[in-house]
């Protein structure tokens, strides 16, 4: 077997983040009297964006990032009236409790844990509305720990998180690990900083802009079986 521990990124590549944030967006607006066309959900999607590459890159902190990003979008929208604050909290509940699935993410992980496979969990996101819905979604009986960058007091894609994650992984091997995620400035780089081979997720196939070499890309999570098994 080519790899013995995989590192899982969560949100789009095993759990759908853009179907659980749209709903939670529409769901949360309709709560203050608003209603969000698709244009304005892909003005959202931008700034939100925007917002977790600067959490990469160190220029904001998680809590500047929840705000701000609403208070931009209802700016944008017209909808300064509402509480950014009261809205932030509805969001976060909403996406907590509603995962969805990838299709073929439970398949994977099933796999590779029939071959042995060690799985972790690799994320910026809210503790809480990590683990609660990685519980509520299934995955969490395939993984043997869950790394939250808040948790480690480090954001991914930088250095210290995988250290410091690799610290808890029993006879860890960067030779034997491979991170597979969706995000090139996430996961991707996240990779390169670990010295670990890496695994791009990209189902619509859209262009690579990445300055540094991956090893391999896949459009659906079932390729990533042979990939792991060498």
């Amino acid at each position: 077997m080519r790899y013995d521990t995989v590192l899982w990124d969560i949100d789009n590549t095993l759990l759908d983040f853009q179907a659980a944030q749209r709903r939670g967006i529409m769901e949360g607006l309709k709560l203050f009297g608003r209603q969000a066309s698709d244009a304005q959900i892909a003005v959202y999607d931008r700034i939100n964006l925007k917002y977790w590459e600067m959490l990469e890159r160190g220029e904001v902190t998680k809590k500047e990032l929840e705000l701000a990003r609403f208070r931009d979008f209802f700016a944008a929208i017209g909808a300064e009236e509402i509480d950014v604050e009261r809205f932030n909290d509805h969001y976060k509940n909403a996406l907590a409790y509603e995962p969805v699935l990838i299709e073929g993410a439970q398949d994977i992980c099933e796999a590779l844990r029939n071959m042995g496979v060690r799985q972790y969990a690799v994320t910026n996101g809210d503790p809480f509305i990590q683990r609660n819905k990685i519980e509520l979604s299934g995955l969490d009986r395939y993984f043997d720990e869950i790394f939250i960058s808040e948790e480690l007091g480090v954001v991914k894609p930088k250095k210290e998180f995988f250290i410091k994650a690799a610290e808890r992984i029993a006879h860890y091997c960067a030779e034997q690990t491979v991170i597979i995620g969706d995000s090139l400035t996430s996961d991707m780089r996240g990779g390169v900083n670990a010295g670990i081979d890496r695994c791009w997720y990209n189902p619509k196939r859209v262009p690579c802009t990445a300055d540094f070499p991956i090893q391999y890309e896949i459009a659906r999570l079932s390729e990533a079986e042979e990939i792991i098994r060498g």
